[in-house]
């Protein structure tokens, strides 16, 4: 299936073609649900609120997310399951032998899997790694939890129950958790930065959920930005050492001749063509900003901020220059959003990393404002609890996309599929589009 996908991908030149597909196949079974009664509606104007969530299973690349998102806007909701490596491993032998109950080879191929699943490498092939990311609401499903938490995570049906109140408008959904308080802080923090690269921002919070510090990687006070500089001092310092590497390997007589005379006249494409495939481009020795996670400790230091016994908010893994300190101070949990590959912290620091950075888990710094912020009132008139029913509770996805820009989205997405595929839709015009 992983091949089908690709290839159905790759021949219509199309990374989000599943995700196209998903919409045509949305419109169709809309009109299947809608049945008579949308021949008395305005084909302009069709009534989509027939509380029916349709789910899709699953997303494995970052543009299937982009394209439901250019169409459905806050109305698609991006969920991401969090499972340990190892127990997903073991649940992938389990359905594996369920096929093949006498397959010797399982756990390599399921590894194997899991690995393509990760990331394949391909202009069209999967990156779950990637697409992960990108959700409105992170689910933990592993048996056991991380023993840097300081309070118990919800299991997986009671985080999705809480996401779902939350999303309805239901007066008597939780507050934040300590750790959605910190990371939306954190995401704050990081649009302070001038940086070309990735944006970091970074929270320390206090056992009580008070945010005592925040940090963006930026560069020292009184030093021009990258941006005025015009360029990512990093990279082009990585691309200097790759290119000097390079020219002393030839003047000793390590190269092919061939490579060696290109130096002479592209030293520099040359060196670019190297780290495509070296690791020397996951240097960051030569990054001039202050690293968000540095950043954060140096405002509790200059405001006298005691951070004993404090955890951290982070937007990205620690890099292995930062962890050294955060460990070494004693920060713990520290709560990461997304990846950062080019880390070695765990490589260098082992046990300490592993069970202090933790992923994070809870709505998404990009639903907070909806879900925490711009709510309704609480309660009625009379002062008691706003009345709240279930059955008829309407989501909170906005107003900015309206019905008619939904459907005329879905068909503008359509139109890039073959005829084939699009003979059964309706049109613009069909009576029955709803």
């Amino acid at each position: 299936m992983v091949t089908k996908a690709n290839d159905l991908c790759l021949h219509s030149n199309d990374p989000a073609r599943i995700a196209r597909l998903a919409v045509a196949e949305i419109v169709i079974k809309r009109r299947e649900l809608a049945g008579p009664t949308a021949k008395d509606s305005p084909p302009t104007t069709p009534d989509l609120r027939h509380r029916i969530a349709f789910v899709l299973d699953s997303l494995k690349r970052p543009h299937e997310v982009a394209l439901l998102r250019r169409v459905y806007g806050e109305r698609f909701v991006l969920v991401s399951f969090l499972m340990d490596r190892a127990e997903r491993h073991s649940a992938l032998v389990s359905r594996m032998r369920l096929d093949e109950p006498n397959a010797p080879d399982l756990d390599s191929r399921a590894e194997a899997l899991l690995d393509r699943d990760q990331a394949e490498g391909l202009p069209h092939g999967q990156a779950v790694g990637k697409t992960y990311w990108l959700a409105d609401l992170f689910v933990g499903c592993s048996t056991t939890q991380p023993a840097a938490l300081r309070t118990p995570r919800l299991d997986a049906a009671a985080e999705i129950r809480r996401f779902l109140d939350l999303l309805f408008g239901n007066p008597q959904a939780q507050t934040p958790t300590d750790d959605e308080y910190g990371m939306h802080l954190a995401k704050m923090a990081e649009s302070r930065t001038t940086a070309l690269g990735r944006r970091v921002g970074a929270a320390i919070v206090d056992r009580d959920g008070a945010v005592v510090a925040l940090g963006c990687n930026e560069v020292p006070r009184g030093s021009a930005t990258d941006a005025d500089k015009g360029h990512d001092t990093n990279a082009t310092e990585v691309i200097r050492l790759a290119e000097q590497t390079l020219r002393g390997m030839a003047e000793a007589g390590m190269l092919a001749p061939k490579i060696a005379k290109g130096l002479i006249k592209n030293g520099t494409s040359i060196a670019r063509e190297a780290l495509e495939v070296s690791p020397l481009r996951d240097l960051i020795e030569f990054q001039r900003p202050v690293h968000a996670e540095m950043a954060a400790i140096l405002d509790a230091t200059r405001r006298r901020v005691d951070v004993t016994d404090c955890s951290m908010c982070v937007t990205a893994y620690c890099c292995h220059l930062c962890a050294k300190h955060v460990l070494d101070l004693g920060l713990r949990p520290v709560v990461y959003l997304e990846p950062y590959p080019k880390s070695r912290a765990v490589e260098m620091y082992e046990e300490a990393a592993r069970t202090t950075f933790v992923p994070f888990v809870g709505v998404a710094p990009r639903r907070f404002q909806a879900l925490f912020v711009d709510v309704s009132e609480r309660k009625g008139h009379d002062g008691t609890v706003r009345s709240w029913d279930q059955a008829t509770a309407v989501p909170g996805v906005g107003t900015v996309v309206t019905d008619a820009a939904v459907l005329q989205a879905e068909l503008d997405e359509i139109a890039e599929l073959d005829d084939n595929t699009t003979a059964t839709l309706p049109g613009p015009s069909d009576p029955e589009h709803a």
